[in-house]
């Protein structure tokens, strides 16, 4: 830093330098974290609608849940092709992106459907569990090519089928989700810390839709110690990998944390 720290003009970003690309996964994964803050702030923890206490944090609730809302319009009217599938600006397609918002139009149709719920909108709630639907069938024949990206359609499957009143999509998206397990992820190797990881929240998302958990959870216990045989708790860090991306630590974070909480 070569100004002050009280020289504000010097802190101002600078609009030349920002990135001008949509990406279909940045979008979804933005609606995603507004979707899931929403689900915790209308929980018990920050009272009820009647109360003082907590109102500032329903608010931001109901703010966030607007704002994943607003955001998915602008995918469907902009990012989505005729094939059903969403697109980058620049026309690219990346079926991880297309996955986690099929993820989060799901996770949205949850939201504002349900009964009683804080944010309920039967409007809403229509419109984003047809587009999550859509997407669903979209994809529906899509073979994943990576342990992440396996992961990333297990989890998406799993929200659509728990967040969908037709019985025929419920049973479709949970059948896809243990037929991407099975071909991807049980018995799947690989040296990559990133693979492992994803591989494991992959696994314990299928174990925890059922049925035959042990399965699933024995599967990510193999990838697990795969994973401990290469960490180095002196130094925190996998002796096999050097440079990690955000991306890469999420999906670390992630798998363990699932593992943590679901797995055996």
């Amino acid at each position: 830093m070569d100004f002050g720290p009280m020289d504000f003009k010097g802190m101002r970003l600078d609009s030349n330098t920002f990135d001008t690309k949509v990406t279909v996964r940045g979008q979804a994964e933005t609606m995603l974290k507004e979707s899931q803050w929403a689900h915790n702030f209308a929980s018990a923890h920050f009272g009820d609608a009647k109360g003082d206490f907590g109102a500032q944090q329903r608010f931001i609730g109901m703010m966030v849940s607007l704002l994943a809302q607003m955001q998915g319009q602008y995918a469907m009217e902009t990012l989505m092709g005729q094939d059903g599938l969403y697109r980058d600006s620049d026309g690219t397609l990346d079926y991880t992106g297309n996955w986690v918002m099929l993820h989060v139009l799901s996770d949205i149709a949850g939201l504002t459907g349900e009964k009683d719920g804080r944010y309920i909108n039967p409007q809403m709630h229509s419109i984003f569990d047809g587009a999550a639907t859509n997407l669903f069938r979209a994809l529906e024949k899509r073979q994943p090519e990576s342990a992440r990206e396996s992961a990333a359609a297990i989890r998406a499957l799993v929200y659509r089928a728990s967040t969908t009143g037709d019985t025929g999509v419920r049973t479709a998206a949970l059948a896809r989700a243990r037929a991407i397990a099975d071909s991807k992820l049980v018995g799947f190797r690989s040296e990559d810390v990133v693979e492992n990881a994803a591989a494991i929240a992959g696994l314990i998302s299928t174990a925890a839709a059922g049925p035959d958990p042990g399965k699933y959870r024995a599967a990510a216990d193999t990838h697990f110690q795969t994973l401990a045989a290469d960490f180095d708790p002196a130094g925190g860090v996998f002796k096999s990998k050097k440079v990690y991306k955000g991306d890469d630590i999420a999906w670390i974070i992630g798998g363990l944390n699932s593992l943590v909480q679901q797995g055996n």
